[in-house]
């Protein structure tokens, strides 16, 4: 199970026992280090859930987008039920075309 913070912080449990706690979040834009806990990389609003259906089955989840030099990302995590055990899925898409400010810095 993964439960997400309202600060964007996570923690995945497993058999009920907490496993992993994330540390702060950080991107690398353009070759710049962009982090949540130099402030540098800012979280717009807080974390929402999501839910759907794809080759993997049935899913829920959460996600949240932060912005740093005109760039947004945004991140999630999803979770499928399985036989087995529970599947994390997690995510991350540059909204803004982050390689398009790195070519025209090269020409």
């Amino acid at each position: 199970m993964v439960h997400l913070e309202p600060d964007g912080l996570y923690h995945v449990s497993v058999n009920k026992q907490q496993w992993l706690t994330s540390g702060p979040t950080f991107f690398r834009i353009n070759g710049t280090l962009y982090s949540t806990s130099d402030g540098s990389l800012k979280q717009i609003g807080k974390p929402r859930a999501i839910s759907g259906e794809d080759t993997l089955g049935q899913w829920s989840g959460q996600t949240l987008s932060y912005s740093a030099a005109g760039a947004k990302v945004s991140v999630s995590v999803r979770t499928y039920e399985a036989v087995n055990g529970t599947l994390a899925v997690f995510t991350q898409v540059y909204v803004t075309n982050v390689l398009d400010n790195i070519f025209s810095l090269m020409t």
